[in-house]
């Protein structure tokens, strides 16, 4: 059980989480050792206001609530030159979500978008485009895969997917 407890307190820890001993009204907060605790003294759970920016990039805020309310997950890809790359995977789903991909090279040059899923019809459609796309994805669980292409040169590309 404290094997459990110590693994749960790890990863809460790992993902921003703080927790609080449990105490009597009245009674200082006192320090206590891991070894000491089991599933009693554990009261609360509270977030302790870090998230990330529009940038990805891990930030602490005085307010968890101000936190983002939409996720979102960012790739670092090649857009090879005049040649679509092979398919990422950028997500996973079960049941219709509506997906949001855009592409912002790192170079001077313009790259070219595929995005392929299963469309409400359980049809796998291939759809083209330049800088964003928006779809929705139909009642399946599946992946949603991206191909890219610079034009006319290769660049790196920041892809950022909000589900």
């Amino acid at each position: 059980m404290k094997k459990k407890i110590i693994e749960f307190i790890s990863m809460l820890i790992l993902v921003g989480v703080s927790f609080q001993p449990a105490f009597v009204q009245g009674q200082e907060k006192k320090s206590f050792d891991v070894d000491s605790i089991n599933s009693d003294s554990l009261i609360s759970i509270e977030t302790t206001g870090v998230g990330l920016d529009q940038y990805g990039t891990k930030r602490e805020q005085d307010n968890p609530s101000a936190l983002p309310k939409q996720t979102f997950t960012q790739y670092n890809l090649y857009a090879p030159p005049s040649l679509w790359s092979s398919w990422y995977k950028i997500g996973t789903h079960a049941g219709p979500v509506t997906y949001s991909v855009k592409l912002e090279p790192i170079g001077d040059t313009m790259v070219k978008g595929r995005v392929r899923y299963f469309d409400a019809n359980n049809k796998q459609v291939v759809r083209e485009f330049i800088d964003k796309a928006v779809f929705r994805t139909g009642n399946s669980w599946a992946h949603v895969e991206l191909s890219m292409k610079g034009i006319p040169l290769g660049t790196a590309v920041k892809v950022t997917v909000s589900p």
